[in-house]
């Protein structure tokens, strides 16, 4: 009889550590259930320690900037969107090498996080999405620019510039009235909407231009089909030189 409970006991406490340690790993896990995984990249998430944990920061960073910007439906709009660019993305990113789904969602929370929901007017300060970055500051002369962008998946191209500018309006031109000596004609137009800043690179008159009012000509300051057109969002520290 001795025996039989001692079976009994051991079988029941090795349950409970198993119980625990379940409990444990859900508890540290991604931030859906794993139970009810869908598809190869939640699947990929629950088996990795890793991913899960850069799950977990990209769920509370969207969750924080969404409930900051309650009274900005235009702006969440916008971030619900590039969100779900993102989770579009992730198969893509599971066929990269070299932990391509790491790095996607690694990138997303590096955005996310950073992301400055203190109301900011004007155009100074540091604007970004998950390509990369602007940083407009005050100088003589005028509104200084810097940035720089990479194509986020394959790293395709790259993205420079550096400029000066002037505020027109609601709108920031770098450079003032497009004149550059390394990019006659081309200049850079950030428009101020709601609490993010839209980029648009405008070529010199003749440029072919797309229905969203792109210009279809490659951009003088990227690599082969790269662009910094796009919405930019408030960021901080993200930037680290210039």
């Amino acid at each position: 009889m001795k025996n039989i409970l001692g079976r009994l006991r051991a079988a029941w406490l090795s349950v409970a550590v198993c119980a625990a340690f379940s409990w444990t790993a859900s508890a540290a896990g991604p931030s859906f259930d794993c139970a009810g995984a869908r598809g190869p990249v939640e699947t990929a998430i629950c088996r990795s320690e890793k991913l899960s944990k850069l799950d977990v920061r990209i769920d509370a960073a969207y969750r924080r900037v969404m409930r900051a910007w309650s009274s900005d439906p235009s702006t969440r709009e916008e971030l619900r969107l590039l969100q779900r660019r993102f989770l579009d993305d992730r198969e893509s990113a599971m066929t990269l090498p070299d932990d391509g789904l790491g790095r996607h969602l690694e990138a997303q929370a590096t955005f996310l996080e950073a992301i400055d929901t203190a109301p900011r007017a004007g155009f100074e300060g540091e604007w970004g999405n998950v390509a990369g970055g602007l940083r407009i500051s005050r100088q003589a002369g005028g509104l200084a620019l810097w940035g720089n962008a990479v194509e986020p998946l394959r790293f395709r191209w790259i993205c420079d510039v550096e400029d000066l500018g002037i505020v027109d309006g609601a709108t920031f031109v770098a450079p003032p009235e497009a004149v550059s000596p390394t990019h006659p004609g081309w200049s850079m137009r950030l428009e101020r909407v709601a609490g993010m800043v839209r980029v648009l690179e405008v070529g010199p008159p003749g440029t072919e231009i797309a229905a969203d009012g792109r210009a279809l000509a490659q951009t003088p300051r990227c690599g082969r089909r790269g662009r910094f057109d796009g919405t930019y969002f408030p960021t901080k520290n993200r930037l680290r030189s210039n």
